[in-house]
């Protein structure tokens, strides 16, 4: 709420300057038009034209500063109509916000509301509702996402390398995306309304949907973080002071290239005789 509050002043905000703004447009056409007008009179009363009276340099010197007019006058509206831009990106991203809140406010009441059918049944029929078997799918669903974490899988795991586990990691959050849709398939064979268990299944897919997705990131930020660690971190903009940094793989490199004395001595008396 306090989001679509604050998005929603932004917006008003963001009217009051285009109102404001589109005011000062208007006075500037309405300048252009009255210079313009001004210097058509002038041009016809100065040298060349109809009228030759007065003082031609007078009469020049007031050319030159409608001409300066008008050039303030268009560098001005050229500033309004970038305000006008910037103030057209704040509105759409306030509304973006706020048309975000609410689809989410929206998400959470549908999950609260499916909550409370869950705790009533359970309650009312000692846990045998409709909902079992796909609550059940759903829950098998969050324990293998669980399983499937790269922290935990070092941990527990028989692997390698961290390669091997990044890699195994990605292969079964995969086989867990495709598999999402047993969840409605559970909701299929269970009583009750079909159209009610089906908006229930999909609710729970998307609960498991967005615990992947969560874990995709962190799969690709700890990926990221290795890869750095291995190959070091390169950077293109060396006048921003950033310096590239050495990884693991350029260190075992130089190491390898230090001959140990040992085998110095032996090379060395191998060669003597």
């Amino acid at each position: 709420l306090a989001t679509i509050a604050a998005a929603e002043k932004t917006i008003m905000q963001c009217d009051i300057e285009m109102a404001r703004i589109q005011r000062e447009l208007t006075v500037c056409d309405q300048q252009e038009v009255h210079f313009q007008e001004q210097a058509d009179q002038l041009e016809v009363e100065g040298p060349g034209g109809e009228q030759t009276k007065g003082a031609p340099r007078q009469i020049e010197t007031q050319l030159n500063d409608i001409r300066r007019f008008r050039q303030a006058v268009a560098k001005r509206k050229l500033e309004l109509h970038q305000e006008k831009v910037k103030e057209n990106l704040k509105r759409a991203e306030a509304m973006e916000k706020i048309a975000l809140s609410k689809e989410r406010m929206q998400r959470l009441r549908s999950r609260q509301k499916l909550f409370d059918t869950l705790g009533r049944s359970a309650a009312t029929t000692g846990g045998a509702s409709g909902l079992e078997a796909t609550l059940r799918v759903a829950y098998a669903k969050f324990r293998e996402l669980q399983d499937t974490g790269i922290l935990k899988m070092a941990e527990t795991g028989k692997f390698d390398g961290i390669q091997e586990v990044i890699s195994t990691s990605h292969r079964a959050l995969n086989d867990i995306s495709l598999a999402i849709k047993e969840i409605s398939a559970a909701s299929s064979v269970v009583g009750g309304d079909p159209k009610r268990s089906a908006a229930d299944a999909k609710l729970l897919e998307d609960l498991v949907e967005e615990n992947l997705k969560l874990r995709k990131t962190i799969g690709e930020v700890i990926e990221e973080k290795v890869r750095r660690a291995e190959s070091g971190d390169h950077h293109q903009n060396k006048e921003a002071g950033e310096h590239d940094l050495a990884g693991m793989a350029e260190f075992f490199k130089e190491c390898s290239m230090v001959v140990p004395r040992y085998q110095k001595e032996a090379e060395t008396k191998a060669i003597a005789e």
